[in-house]
């Protein structure tokens, strides 16, 4: 997952540098002004910006962005379900020109305050814009393809069981039933289906307290 994590953080400094170019196109001058001007936010899912998954490099992408381009950005940390949309609609109110909701499940505070708020841009990290049931103008949904980096570490799983030989099985562990992590289980699985039998590969998603979340885990027996 540290592949998928690190396109996270690129993902959030590419739509912001985007989103600047597009707002500046013209002179320096009005390029010039335009940087000034320009802030962005994000607003993390559940968790810590420590998390060593998407939260913290979502930060990363925030604060490389911020130096290169010379603006303002500022991270909003959501700590329970109860403050996704109340956190969305502060970066709104503190007058944010582009917000990134990052985390599947905050589609719901993306989906109610973009909307509302027609004078930012929104992104949804892990979000695809078919969740958005108000197809707001202003948001877009940013999504990857997580079976694709799940299938390679899942054939290298299977390769090293494969060579350790014995009765160990591989098995992959979801922290929440949300699409990003379903699909890079999915590919870890099948991944390691191309070494070994698929009678040793199991996986399991489930829902867990926060403080412990993992995108993702490996264990043998």
């Amino acid at each position: 997952m540290r592949i998928r994590t690190i396109m996270v953080g690129a993902a959030v400094a590419l739509v912001a540098a985007t989103a600047l170019a597009i707002s500046s196109a013209g002179s320096a001058s009005s390029t010039k002004s335009s940087a000034s001007s320009f802030t962005m936010a994000i607003v993390t899912d559940i968790g810590s910006l420590q998390d060593r998954s998407f939260n913290q490099l979502a930060n990363e992408g925030r604060i490389a962005i911020g130096k290169k381009l010379g603006i303002k950005t500022r991270a909003i940390e959501t700590h329970s379900s109860a403050e996704r949309i109340p956190n969305a609609l502060a970066a709104c109110r503190l007058g944010y020109k582009m917000i990134f909701e990052v985390g599947f499940l905050n589609y719901t505070a993306l989906n109610a305050v973009a909307p509302k708020c027609p004078q930012a841009q929104f992104a949804g990290i892990d979000q695809p814009y078919v969740l958005f049931s108000k197809k707001p103008k202003n948001a877009a949904g940013v999504v990857f393809t997580e079976e694709q980096g799940g299938y390679l570490v899942g054939y290298l799983a299977g390769l090293e069981i494969k060579k350790e030989g014995g009765k160990q099985i591989i098995s992959a562990v979801g922290a929440n039933n949300v699409p990003a992590i379903v699909h890079y289980i999915s590919g870890y699985i099948q991944g390691a289906r191309r070494r070994i039998p698929a009678s040793r590969c199991s996986r399991t998603t489930r829902t867990i307290r926060p403080s412990t979340t993992k995108r993702s885990a490996t264990r043998r027996r």
